[in-house]
């Protein structure tokens, strides 16, 4: 845990760092997450002020969605009552442009399209449209291709 910690500090200390999806690191073992996410739930408007080349991926689960290696959440966003938790819609809607909707998908998730699609939507739809529209395609087109979509 405390090899991860200093490592992403290095890497974000480099400021050349264009993205980092903490989901996907994390899950590779037994890693406390919890204590992950909490430094990201302290630090995610410092991160976003100080790093101007950070963006985040809110993965793919929805509330429910768990991680069989670690057994922990696999994404962040969501409260107790299965919505968006409240400080992360609105860091979300007050910085769009730093974050990225995905589905993390590998080989042993492609039967499962249609239902993590599903969720998916449900994410985006859980944000204000405009925000919808950057989350959902424009913050990756951005970052992939240097320009504005359209």
């Amino acid at each position: 845990m405390a090899g991860y910690r200093a490592r992403l500090k290095r890497l974000l200390a480099g400021g050349g760092l264009p993205y980092i999806d903490i989901e996907s690191s994390c899950t590779s073992g037994p890693v406390d997450i919890q204590a992950i996410a909490q430094d990201m739930d302290r630090l995610g408007i410092g991160l976003i002020r100080r790093h101007p080349n950070l963006y985040f991926d809110t993965a793919f689960g929805d509330a429910a969605s768990v991680c069989p290696l670690s057994g922990q959440k696999h994404a962040r966003v969501w409260g107790a009552d299965g919505g968006l938790a409240p400080e992360w819609l609105d860091l979300i809607v007050a910085h769009p442009r730093r974050f990225m909707s995905a589905l993390d998908l590998g080989q042993d998730r492609l039967g499962r399209l249609a239902e993590i699609d599903r969720k998916h939507c449900g994410f985006l739809a859980r944000l204000p449209p405009e925000t919808r529209h950057q989350v959902a395609y424009r913050s990756a087109w951005s970052l992939l291709f240097g320009g504005e979509f359209g």
